[in-house]
């Protein structure tokens, strides 16, 4: 939910950002599900939202990558986790802690001396502190529910440099776009025989949370975004590049992608990649290009900075909807009163984060 698009790469992306946050709000929603009184299909379009972090970060990787050398060399691998890991961890560190005393029990084990439950959440925030949650095929959703994608997402970035340096070989060699599209056949092939062959485990573990379930969304937005630059030149001399025609795309595949989502009610068809890969790949393909009349929109400056700040606000909403559930969490009350919770709880979320995201971009 990091990997911001680079400023020097220009900005036809700043629309995808916008999509960020959207999907931030489908995951807010699924975390106050007890406040929506069932507005449309949290949970589906939260565990969309999810695989569409992880196609979107892998995109962005390729993209901003596409016109620089890669090196496969351990200082730029250092470089490169070095950024991403001061970017996300010191804020993830922080708001870790946070719910372990106030949410997870631990001031309570402290007040009544309780050395064994102190041991064991212990042992849980070491497990988290190192980004081990989504390693583990149990509890993976325990004391803080947002860890176990913080530790999938850095592992993803931690593989990401020989799998850019792989794309860019490719994309380098004669017929180069060709054999990175036969690439990205052979990868979304690949992704399906792993989802096929794991269908009858627990798929919320083996295709939602461990780290490698995610490699083949990831690498496939890698290659999305390494192939954005022919596939542009193409478009800009084909007919159909017209803002009205792209704006009729854009529109029909945010439709289609909410009806979509609220069609599927088995949940473990939910929690299958193969049920989210290709409408997400098509979401970004059809954005990418940034021609049509609602990129333009999302490409506005409020809206980028909800964008930009995602990461912040992932990283705040947990601590905040527990808060307003310690301070008010009857759901005894009107559904008025719900919605008010839900919209203040947001707004309070956003306000957080983008002040926490100012704060650390100065």
């Amino acid at each position: 939910m990091s990997n911001p698009i680079n400023p020097t790469e220009g900005k036809r992306l700043d629309q995808l950002q916008f999509l960020r946050f959207i999907a931030f709000f489908f995951v807010f929603s699924l975390h106050v599900s007890q406040w929506t009184q069932n507005w449309f299909n949290v949970t589906n379009l939260c565990l969309s939202s999810i695989s569409f972090f992880f196609i979107l970060s892998g995109f962005v990787s390729g993209y901003n990558a596409s016109n620089r050398t890669i090196e496969l060399t351990w200082e730029s691998w250092k470089k490169s986790m070095l950024k991403r890991l001061k970017k996300i961890y010191p804020l993830y560190i922080l708001t870790l802690a946070v719910s372990l005393y106030f949410y997870g029990g631990l001031s309570q084990a402290l007040i009544y001396t309780d050395y064994g439950m102190i041991e064991s959440l212990t042992r849980k925030f070491i497990k988290c502190a190192l980004m081990l949650q989504s390693w583990y095929p149990i509890n993976y959703f325990d004391i803080y529910p947002i860890a176990w994608f913080i530790s999938t997402i850095i592992f993803l970035y931690a593989v990401s440099l020989p799998i850019l340096y792989i794309g860019k070989k490719i994309l380098g060699k004669e017929n180069g776009t060709k054999l990175l599209a036969v690439t990205t056949v052979c990868v979304f092939s690949f992704t399906l025989c792993y989802c096929y062959f794991t269908k009858d485990l627990n798929t919320e573990y083996w295709q939602y949370v461990l780290p490698v379930s995610r490699l083949g969304e990831f690498t496939l937005g890698i290659c999305l975004g390494l192939l954005f630059h022919p596939a542009s030149e193409y478009l800009s001399k084909s007919s159909a590049n017209n803002p009205v025609i792209f704006t009729v795309a854009e529109v029909a595949v945010l439709i289609g992608y909410f009806v979509y989502a609220n069609s599927i009610t088995e949940f473990s068809c939910g929690t299958r990649i193969f049920s989210w890969i290709i409408p997400n790949l098509l979401l970004i393909a059809v954005f990418m290009n940034g021609k049509g009349y609602i990129s333009k929109l999302f490409s506005t400056k409020p809206l980028l900075l909800l964008g930009n700040a995602t990461l912040e606000l992932y990283l705040v909403h947990i601590l905040v909807i527990k808060g307003f559930l310690a301070y008010n969490g009857s759901l005894d009350i009107s559904d008025y009163a719900l919605t008010i919770n839900f919209w203040m709880c947001l707004l309070v979320t956003t306000a957080v984060g983008l002040f926490i995201h100012k704060q650390t971009t100065k």
